[in-house]
């Protein structure tokens, strides 16, 4: 494996990475290769800081299910319990209920802005996909999402959406506390995940992002442009301040199987990639 990481760095397909694998809990192999920051020369460290961006969602879905697995959500009550105000509705006038597990599996019937062609109604409602719009409240950002019409009932197709934006704040309210504090409550602090948080902790560890680009990738700069394999067009990437990683991320893969093994009917949202987190967490890609 070092050898292969070896050959992307000479072949400048990338510029730095970190890289563990681990079998039953037990970490096999870790190495740091490469440049962390390649303009300062800053090498790649094995504690580097990394943002995660959509990979937050899995983050936030196991602290979703935390708050399921105790009883103070459930994945088929309607989001109205927790956010009466939320009721978007068909373009036909209906509000159809929405519920936990359709935000859960980005089944809710909603869209992201970055999705939508240049004149649709998350442009003109100015939507947030996460990263674009640094300071904006859950309150606003939901007022916004609310005010659109669904794509499509909830429960009949799946579409990655702003629907983990909409859980958050439905955690949010069910626990009267920000989404940061319950996933640093269910999550980071009792898997001793130290750096990873909605805001980076030590700034001198985060790592540049490059995007590729030729004949070596480039540094990933505000309103960057780069294709999404999942959809048509393309997504725009901006510089995300919030969410570090670390070493032991193995050990959320193994809390996560626990989860699922419990909660066994909504482990799909594991796949589905489920909870984008709130605004103040940060922002997305």
């Amino acid at each position: 494996m070092s050898g292969a990481i070896t050959r992307a760095l000479n072949e400048q397909r990338i510029v730095g990475a970190v890289v563990l694998v681990a079998h039953d809990g037990e970490t096999v192999f870790e190495h740091a290769a490469g440049l962390a920051n390649r303009e300062a020369g800053t090498p790649m460290a094995i504690d580097t800081l990394f943002r995660l961006a959509s990979v937050t969602k899995a983050i936030v879905a196991a602290a979703a299910m935390t708050l399921i697995e105790r009883g103070t959500l459930s994945l088929d009550s309607s989001v109205t319990q927790w956010l009466p105000e939320f009721q978007p509705a068909l373009p036909s006038g209906e509000s159809p209920q929405m519920t936990i597990r359709h935000l859960l599996t980005h089944t809710a019937g909603l869209d992201y802005r970055f999705q939508q062609p240049a004149d649709g109604p998350y442009v003109r409602a100015n939507i947030s996909d996460g990263l674009d719009q640094p300071g904006l409240s859950m309150q606003e950002h939901i007022a916004r999402v609310a005010s659109v019409p669904l794509v499509n009932p909830p429960g009949v197709v799946w579409r990655y959406s702003v629907a983990m934006d909409v859980l958050g704040a439905v955690m949010e309210r069910a626990e009267g506390k920000s989404l940061p504090q319950i996933v640093d409550a269910q999550i980071a602090r009792p898997l001793g995940l130290t750096d990873t948080a909605f805001e980076v902790r030590d700034a001198a560890r985060l790592a540049v992002p490059y995007v590729d680009g030729a004949p070596r990738p480039t540094r990933m700069m505000d309103d960057e442009v780069v294709p999404v394999p999942f959809t048509p067009g393309t997504a725009s990437c901006s510089l995300r301040r919030a969410r570090s990683t670390r070493r032991r991320f193995h050990q959320v893969a193994a809390a996560w199987s626990a989860l699922r093994r419990r909660c066994c009917a909504s482990s799909r949202i594991f796949v589905a990639a489920a909870t984008r987190s709130s605004r103040t967490r940060a922002r997305r890609r």
